[in-house]
């Protein structure tokens, strides 16, 4: 490979291996040829990451102290590559302050971070409109896009797709949205309106929450004994796929924020063909266009438009066309959201046209 030309990975942890999980999208395990991953603390496998995920986290001075102490221990490391890519925002953030000191020199270098959160450029805009040109974030929504570059230029944020693992989250064969009548998912950790879980239950349809907030289990207690309720926490990924095929649907009623919650969650459902109902939400809503996908958005978090939504659901899963429209839907996912095989999405993201 050209020595002029090397990508270094930061990230605060990760884990050694990964059995029975899908691939992420950026995945440290297929780095292009002569790229390099500095982690802060390594985990045995991702069920130990997933623990950890409760464990307390230190106050933001101090974490930013540590981290701070980790760069300049690794200022040997970064000034190797040709191209840091920080998995935190942490880490993008620190190295534009140390750009402005000896220990890091950032001119003729892509220094680049992935930013999930709007609120993520509001506390950096004023340095990084000041920094290198060689600093710049990825947002993965073309909405966040155009905010972020109204506040800090175009050339500073670049749109990366988020992009799932289609081999991973295969559909059943055989199974169509109604052969479950009756239970539905609702996945994930933050930003998901958890009122409506009651109401639905009231109304007959059984519902399996999964997450990994140990807060869920204070939040569902009275739910304990319910037949029609299952709170599932801390999951390995079998189990989540398991459940995720098992569904009749796949419920996102995100409450207002600034990221893209919730996206995720739907990418992976579209990709096993299961049926999606989501408010319109940041990503999501992008997300159905691009698939051109054939159920409408709910609208807002009343009990009742979400009832509504899974009867009207029943209904056209009955109707002529609309398994095939589904279907095409999660086509158009596939080809064009699915990890790449090997180092490819690196390739891709880099901009490096082809791997030598």
């Amino acid at each position: 490979m050209d020595s002029s030309r090397r990508l270094g990975v930061l990230t605060t942890h990760s884990e050694k291996m990964r059995v029975l999980a899908p691939r992420r999208h950026l995945d440290r395990h297929d780095l292009p040829n002569g790229s390099e991953y500095l982690v802060g603390r390594w985990f045995e496998d991702d069920l130990e990451v997933q623990t950890a995920f409760h464990e307390k986290v230190p106050g933001p001075i101090m974490r930013m102290m540590k981290e701070m102490r980790w760069l300049v221990s690794q200022r040997r490391r970064l000034v190797q590559f040709s191209h840091v890519y920080c998995l935190e925002g942490i880490h993008f953030n620190l190295l534009m302050v140390l750009a402005r000191t000896p220990v890091f020199r950032p001119r003729g270098k892509s220094i680049r971070r992935f930013a999930f959160r709007d609120r993520a450029l509001e506390r950096m805009a004023p340095l990084l409109r000041r920094s290198d040109a060689g600093f710049q974030v990825d947002y993965i929504t073309m909405e966040q896009v155009e905010r972020a570059r109204g506040r800090v230029g175009e050339e500073r944020v670049l749109l990366h797709p988020w992009k799932v693992d289609v081999e991973w989250y295969r559909p059943t064969e055989g199974r169509t949205p109604t052969e479950l009548r009756g239970r539905v998912l609702l996945p994930g950790n933050m930003f998901r309106s958890e009122a409506l879980v009651d109401p639905l239950l009231e109304s007959g349809v059984s519902v399996c929450r999964m997450g990994r907030h140990g807060k869920l289990k204070e939040r569902f207690a009275h739910l304990q004994e319910h037949q029609g309720f299952e709170l599932v926490i801390n999951a390995p990924h079998v189990k989540y796929l398991e459940a995720l095929r098992a569904s009749e649907a796949v419920l996102l009623p995100i409450e207002d924020c600034d990221e893209p919650a919730g996206l995720t969650a739907a990418m992976e459902a579209v990709a096993c063909g299961r049926p999606v109902l989501a408010n319109r939400s940041m990503g999501i809503a992008e997300l159905f266009r691009q698939c051109e996908y054939p159920l409408p958005m709910v609208d807002g978090l009343s009990a009742g438009e979400w009832i509504r939504a899974i009867t009207d659901l029943r209904r056209l899963a009955g109707e002529v066309g609309f398994l095939d429209r589904l279907r095409l839907s999660m086509m158009r996912l596939r080809e064009r959201r699915g990890i790449l095989p090997g180092a490819g999405d690196w390739v891709e993201t880099l901009g490096w046209k082809e791997e030598e």
